[in-house]
């Protein structure tokens, strides 16, 4: 029984929706090398302490010159200071920031709006893992409150997985590490057909697979047996998929075996995969998943680290 999304031309289109070739490029034998030849970005003399002083208008070595208003006879010291005093913390706490997300940096430096980006995308990380566990009842107001800054501050939102078998090649092949970006929550507005994702073994929930999401919510799955009717898949299911071709069905162990699976067993999206020191590389998700990884994956992307992983 092999069922396949109506869709199948949009889920193809999906696929095929990746950023071009080039330095990115995952086919089997490329490498990284083109990643050295991407422009870096020249941090200031000073650090990104001091860029960031320059960007919010704060000038290090001389007095502080934030606050810049039209001169009011009737506006006193008292209130310019008191002014001072309320906007100082926002602007310390967004150097602070920058600074920290600098020490957590690979060499290969990457520019300022990456930065924000970056942030931007961990705040919203943050936020939402800790109201997702508030929402299920799971923690006080005052937990949630630490896990958002904890995630935020100190925690990284990428892990590394280490993959087994030979179910996604060529894709991914067995025997390498990937580096997987954490999904607080899994849905069409985070994970979008195309996407390779970890999600949970349906028939093994302490395990975990790597497959191509192909189908989500609304698909109509039609199979290439005529005896089989075909089916639309229900709210929060999704379709997954093997792609090693000289795999059977059974042996694949994916949706054509278990059927539908829910949305919430996804934990990640792969977006890197190294097969060795010398050979590694993105991983083509949908276009819409790889703009979103982007600023993530110049920022966490540690590809000694991974190589040390492949090697223990």
């Amino acid at each position: 029984m092999d069922f396949r999304s109506n869709n199948i031309k949009n889920n193809q289109e999906n696929v095929n929706s990746v950023a071009p070739p080039g330095r990115y490029s995952s086919s089997p034998g490329g490498s990284c090398k083109n990643q050295e030849q991407r422009p870096k970005f020249v941090m200031p003399p000073g650090g990104p302490g001091l860029a960031a002083g320059r960007f919010l208008g704060r000038n290090p070595g001389k007095q502080s010159n934030f606050i810049h208003t039209r001169h009011n006879s009737s506006y006193s010291v008292k209130n310019q200071r008191e002014e001072e005093e309320k906007v100082a913390p926002l602007l310390l706490c967004c150097v602070l920031v920058l600074d920290t997300i600098e020490l957590r940096l690979h060499p290969a430096m990457v520019s300022l709006s990456t930065w924000f980006r970056y942030i931007a995308h961990k705040v919203d990380y943050s936020v939402s893992l800790g109201w997702k566990n508030y929402k299920a009842g799971n923690i006080t107001d005052k937990e949630a409150r630490d896990i958002i800054w904890k995630n935020f501050f100190q925690g990284r939102m990428t892990y590394l997985h280490w993959n087994k078998g030979e179910e996604m090649v060529p894709a991914i092949d067995g025997k390498s590490v990937t580096l997987v970006r954490k999904l607080p929550t899994a849905d069409p507005t985070r994970v979008f057909v195309g996407d390779v994702v970890v999600l949970k073994d349906p028939e093994k929930p302490d395990n975990y697979l790597v497959r191509r999401l192909t189908a989500i919510e609304g698909y109509e799955m039609v199979s290439t047996d005529e005896n089989d009717e075909p089916f639309t898949l229900e709210k929060d299911q999704c379709w997954v998929v093997a792609e090693n071709e000289k795999l059977k069905a059974k042996e694949a162990n994916d949706s054509r075996t278990f059927g539908p699976v829910q949305m919430t067993d996804i934990v990640g999206r792969v977006i890197y995969c190294l097969r060795s020191a010398v050979d590694h590389g993105r991983v083509q998700n949908s276009y819409f998943g790889m703009r979103k990884d982007t600023p993530v994956l110049e920022v966490e992307l540690d590809v000694d680290e991974m190589a040390k992983s492949h090697k223990a």
